[in-house]
Protein backbone atom coordinates (compact mmCIF):
# COMPACT_ATOMS: atom_id res chain seq x y z
CA UNK A 1 0.00 0.00 0.00
CA UNK A 2 1.47 3.35 -1.02
CA UNK A 3 2.03 5.89 1.74
CA UNK A 4 2.26 9.67 1.99
CA UNK A 5 5.84 10.56 2.95
CA UNK A 6 7.42 13.97 3.63
CA UNK A 7 11.22 14.30 3.53
CA UNK A 8 13.07 17.49 4.31
CA UNK A 9 16.29 18.33 2.49
CA UNK A 10 15.69 15.65 -0.14
CA UNK A 11 17.37 17.47 -3.01
CA UNK A 12 20.79 15.94 -2.30
CA UNK A 13 22.74 13.44 -0.20
CA UNK A 14 20.97 11.14 2.25
CA UNK A 15 17.60 12.78 1.69
CA UNK A 16 17.68 12.24 -2.07
CA UNK A 17 18.98 8.68 -1.75
CA UNK A 18 16.21 7.89 0.76
CA UNK A 19 13.55 9.52 -1.41
CA UNK A 20 14.64 7.42 -4.39
CA UNK A 21 14.64 4.28 -2.26
CA UNK A 22 11.10 5.00 -1.03
CA UNK A 23 10.05 5.95 -4.56
CA UNK A 24 11.06 2.48 -5.70
CA UNK A 25 8.40 1.15 -3.31
CA UNK A 26 5.77 3.23 -5.12
CA UNK A 27 4.98 5.80 -2.44
CA UNK A 28 3.70 9.37 -2.76
CA UNK A 29 6.41 11.81 -1.70
CA UNK A 30 6.76 15.48 -0.84
CA UNK A 31 10.28 16.88 -0.77
CA UNK A 32 10.59 20.01 1.37
CA UNK A 33 13.67 21.99 0.35
CA UNK A 34 15.10 25.49 0.53
CA UNK A 35 16.37 25.56 -3.07
CA UNK A 36 13.43 24.95 -5.40
CA UNK A 37 15.61 24.67 -8.51
CA UNK A 38 17.65 21.86 -6.99
CA UNK A 39 14.42 20.32 -5.68
CA UNK A 40 12.95 20.26 -9.19
CA UNK A 41 15.99 18.39 -10.49
CA UNK A 42 15.78 15.95 -7.59
CA UNK A 43 12.04 15.45 -8.14
CA UNK A 44 12.70 14.23 -11.67
CA UNK A 45 15.12 11.63 -10.35
CA UNK A 46 12.62 10.55 -7.70
CA UNK A 47 9.86 10.20 -10.29
CA UNK A 48 12.11 8.08 -12.46
CA UNK A 49 12.82 5.86 -9.46
CA UNK A 50 9.13 4.91 -9.38
CA UNK A 51 7.31 7.30 -7.04
CA UNK A 52 3.53 7.32 -7.33
CA UNK A 53 3.79 11.13 -7.17
CA UNK A 54 6.30 13.78 -6.13
CA UNK A 55 5.39 17.17 -4.70
CA UNK A 56 7.76 20.05 -3.96
CA UNK A 57 7.34 22.62 -1.21
CA UNK A 58 9.69 25.36 -0.09
CA UNK A 59 11.13 24.91 3.38
CA UNK A 60 13.45 27.49 4.90
CA UNK A 61 14.47 26.26 8.33
CA UNK A 62 16.50 29.45 8.70
CA UNK A 63 13.27 31.42 9.14
CA UNK A 64 10.72 30.17 11.68
CA UNK A 65 8.11 32.63 10.44
CA UNK A 66 8.03 30.91 7.04
CA UNK A 67 7.40 27.37 8.30
CA UNK A 68 3.64 27.85 8.80
CA UNK A 69 3.32 28.47 5.05
CA UNK A 70 5.33 25.32 4.39
CA UNK A 71 2.91 23.34 6.53
CA UNK A 72 -0.04 24.87 4.68
CA UNK A 73 1.54 23.85 1.38
CA UNK A 74 2.22 20.31 2.60
CA UNK A 75 -1.23 19.70 4.03
CA UNK A 76 -2.85 21.01 0.85
CA UNK A 77 -1.22 18.04 -0.90
CA UNK A 78 -1.26 15.52 1.97
CA UNK A 79 -4.10 16.04 4.49
CA UNK A 80 -2.84 12.76 5.96
CA UNK A 81 0.87 12.06 6.46
CA UNK A 82 2.16 8.53 7.07
CA UNK A 83 5.86 9.34 7.47
CA UNK A 84 7.81 12.52 8.27
CA UNK A 85 11.58 12.34 7.87
CA UNK A 86 13.42 15.28 9.43
CA UNK A 87 16.60 14.99 7.40
CA UNK A 88 17.57 18.58 6.51
CA UNK A 89 20.39 20.13 8.48
CA UNK A 90 23.65 22.02 8.23
CA UNK A 91 27.18 22.27 9.53
CA UNK A 92 28.70 25.76 9.49
CA UNK A 93 32.39 26.31 9.95
CA UNK A 94 31.79 30.03 10.40
CA UNK A 95 29.42 31.65 12.89
CA UNK A 96 26.05 32.52 11.36
CA UNK A 97 22.60 33.35 12.69
CA UNK A 98 19.05 32.63 11.56
CA UNK A 99 16.48 35.27 10.68
CA UNK A 100 15.31 35.21 14.30
CA UNK A 101 18.86 35.64 15.58
CA UNK A 102 19.56 32.09 16.76
CA UNK A 103 22.96 30.48 16.24
CA UNK A 104 22.49 28.66 12.93
CA UNK A 105 23.08 25.08 14.10
CA UNK A 106 20.54 25.48 16.88
CA UNK A 107 18.04 27.40 14.75
CA UNK A 108 18.20 25.29 11.59
CA UNK A 109 18.94 21.84 13.03
CA UNK A 110 16.78 22.05 16.15
CA UNK A 111 14.13 24.76 16.28
CA UNK A 112 13.09 24.56 12.61
CA UNK A 113 12.49 20.80 12.52
CA UNK A 114 10.70 20.89 15.88
CA UNK A 115 8.33 23.60 14.69
CA UNK A 116 7.66 21.73 11.43
CA UNK A 117 6.96 18.51 13.31
CA UNK A 118 4.66 20.11 15.86
CA UNK A 119 2.62 21.82 13.15
CA UNK A 120 2.34 18.59 11.16
CA UNK A 121 1.27 16.43 14.12
CA UNK A 122 -2.46 16.72 13.33
CA UNK A 123 -1.83 15.36 9.82
CA UNK A 124 0.34 12.57 11.22
CA UNK A 125 -2.32 11.65 13.78
CA UNK A 126 -4.86 11.49 10.93
CA UNK A 127 -3.02 8.45 9.52
CA UNK A 128 -3.85 4.93 10.77
CA UNK A 129 -0.23 4.58 11.87
CA UNK A 130 2.44 7.24 11.34
CA UNK A 131 6.16 7.49 11.88
CA UNK A 132 8.49 10.41 12.59
CA UNK A 133 12.18 9.87 11.86
CA UNK A 134 14.71 12.36 13.20
CA UNK A 135 18.26 12.41 11.82
CA UNK A 136 20.59 12.89 14.78
CA UNK A 137 24.29 12.00 14.90
CA UNK A 138 26.95 10.37 17.02
CA UNK A 139 28.21 13.96 17.27
CA UNK A 140 25.55 14.42 19.95
CA UNK A 141 28.05 12.84 22.35
CA UNK A 142 30.19 15.97 21.95
CA UNK A 143 27.22 18.22 22.63
CA UNK A 144 26.01 19.95 25.76
CA UNK A 145 22.79 21.89 26.09
CA UNK A 146 23.61 25.48 26.99
CA UNK A 147 20.73 27.92 26.64
CA UNK A 148 23.18 30.81 26.81
CA UNK A 149 24.59 29.71 23.46
CA UNK A 150 21.28 29.73 21.56
CA UNK A 151 21.84 33.38 20.74
CA UNK A 152 25.08 35.38 20.80
CA UNK A 153 27.36 32.69 22.30
CA UNK A 154 30.37 34.07 24.16
CA UNK A 155 32.64 31.69 22.25
CA UNK A 156 31.73 29.95 19.01
CA UNK A 157 33.10 26.49 18.33
CA UNK A 158 31.58 24.78 15.27
CA UNK A 159 31.90 21.20 16.55
CA UNK A 160 30.39 22.09 19.93
CA UNK A 161 27.53 23.99 18.28
CA UNK A 162 26.84 21.12 15.90
CA UNK A 163 27.06 18.60 18.73
CA UNK A 164 24.56 20.58 20.78
CA UNK A 165 22.16 20.65 17.83
CA UNK A 166 22.42 16.89 17.29
CA UNK A 167 21.90 16.28 21.01
CA UNK A 168 18.85 18.51 20.74
CA UNK A 169 17.54 16.35 17.90
CA UNK A 170 17.85 13.23 20.03
CA UNK A 171 16.37 14.81 23.15
CA UNK A 172 13.37 16.06 21.19
CA UNK A 173 12.90 12.73 19.43
CA UNK A 174 12.83 10.93 22.76
CA UNK A 175 10.61 13.53 24.44
CA UNK A 176 8.19 13.36 21.52
CA UNK A 177 8.15 9.57 21.77
CA UNK A 178 7.10 9.94 25.41
CA UNK A 179 4.31 12.35 24.46
CA UNK A 180 3.11 10.08 21.67
CA UNK A 181 3.20 6.88 23.70
CA UNK A 182 -0.06 5.02 23.27
CA UNK A 183 -1.00 6.98 20.13
CA UNK A 184 -0.81 5.93 16.49
CA UNK A 185 2.38 7.96 15.91
CA UNK A 186 5.95 6.95 16.75
CA UNK A 187 9.16 8.97 16.99
CA UNK A 188 12.61 7.47 16.42
CA UNK A 189 16.10 8.78 15.67
CA UNK A 190 19.22 7.62 13.89
CA UNK A 191 22.87 8.38 13.30
CA UNK A 192 23.41 8.01 9.54
CA UNK A 193 27.19 7.72 9.68
CA UNK A 194 29.76 10.01 8.09
CA UNK A 195 28.05 10.44 4.74
CA UNK A 196 29.35 11.97 1.53
CA UNK A 197 26.86 14.84 1.37
CA UNK A 198 26.61 18.62 1.14
CA UNK A 199 26.67 19.01 4.93
CA UNK A 200 30.48 19.22 4.80
CA UNK A 201 30.55 21.81 2.02
CA UNK A 202 31.60 24.66 4.36
CA UNK A 203 34.69 22.87 5.67
CA UNK A 204 38.10 24.30 4.73
CA UNK A 205 39.55 22.43 1.76
CA UNK A 206 42.23 20.57 3.77
CA UNK A 207 39.64 19.32 6.28
CA UNK A 208 37.29 18.30 3.48
CA UNK A 209 40.04 16.23 1.84
CA UNK A 210 40.62 14.38 5.13
CA UNK A 211 36.91 13.84 5.79
CA UNK A 212 36.41 12.47 2.27
CA UNK A 213 38.64 9.51 3.18
CA UNK A 214 36.10 8.14 5.67
CA UNK A 215 32.81 9.16 4.12
CA UNK A 216 30.29 6.50 3.08
CA UNK A 217 27.75 6.51 0.26
CA UNK A 218 24.34 8.09 1.01
CA UNK A 219 22.73 4.84 -0.16
CA UNK A 220 23.93 3.07 3.01
CA UNK A 221 21.96 5.18 5.53
CA UNK A 222 19.14 5.45 2.97
CA UNK A 223 18.54 1.71 3.40
CA UNK A 224 18.18 2.14 7.16
CA UNK A 225 15.92 5.18 6.81
CA UNK A 226 13.72 3.35 4.33
CA UNK A 227 13.39 0.43 6.74
CA UNK A 228 12.55 2.77 9.61
CA UNK A 229 9.99 4.56 7.43
CA UNK A 230 8.13 1.58 5.98
CA UNK A 231 9.53 -1.67 7.38
CA UNK A 232 7.19 -3.91 9.36
CA UNK A 233 9.79 -4.31 12.12
CA UNK A 234 9.54 -0.58 12.89
CA UNK A 235 5.75 -0.36 12.94
CA UNK A 236 5.52 -0.15 16.72
CA UNK A 237 9.05 0.87 17.74
CA UNK A 238 9.06 4.18 19.60
CA UNK A 239 11.82 6.21 21.24
CA UNK A 240 14.57 4.18 19.57
CA UNK A 241 17.99 5.23 18.28
CA UNK A 242 19.79 3.38 15.51
CA UNK A 243 23.39 4.05 14.48
CA UNK A 244 25.49 3.33 11.42
CA UNK A 245 29.30 3.20 11.71
CA UNK A 246 29.16 3.45 15.47
CA UNK A 247 27.98 1.73 18.66
CA UNK A 248 24.36 2.31 19.63
CA UNK A 249 25.52 4.21 22.73
CA UNK A 250 23.73 7.47 23.48
CA UNK A 251 24.44 10.31 25.91
CA UNK A 252 23.20 9.62 29.43
CA UNK A 253 21.02 12.73 29.46
CA UNK A 254 19.16 11.50 26.36
CA UNK A 255 18.09 8.43 28.35
CA UNK A 256 16.75 10.58 31.18
CA UNK A 257 13.01 11.05 30.56
CA UNK A 258 12.78 14.09 32.85
CA UNK A 259 15.72 15.79 31.16
CA UNK A 260 14.21 15.16 27.73
CA UNK A 261 10.88 16.57 28.89
CA UNK A 262 12.52 19.70 30.31
CA UNK A 263 14.29 20.27 27.02
CA UNK A 264 11.04 19.75 25.14
CA UNK A 265 9.27 22.24 27.41
CA UNK A 266 12.00 24.79 26.78
CA UNK A 267 11.69 24.34 23.01
CA UNK A 268 7.90 24.71 23.17
CA UNK A 269 8.35 27.98 25.06
CA UNK A 270 10.84 29.31 22.49
CA UNK A 271 8.45 28.42 19.67
CA UNK A 272 5.24 29.56 21.37
CA UNK A 273 4.75 32.51 19.02
CA UNK A 274 4.82 30.22 15.97
CA UNK A 275 2.76 27.25 17.23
Amino acid sequence: MSQHIVITGANTGIGLATAKSLAAQGHHLIIACRDLNKAATAAEQIKQAGAASVGIVKLDLNNLASIQQTVTDITAIFPRIDVLINNAGLFNHQYQTTVQGYESHFGVNVLGPILLTELLLPSLKAAPQARIINVASIAHLAGKIDSNSYKNPVKYRPIAAYGQSKLGNLLYSNALAQRLKGSTVTSNALHPGAVNSDIYRTLPRWQKLFVDLVLISPEIPAKLMTTMATGADWQHKNGQYQAIQAPQYTAKCSRDADYCQRFDNQMQALLADYL
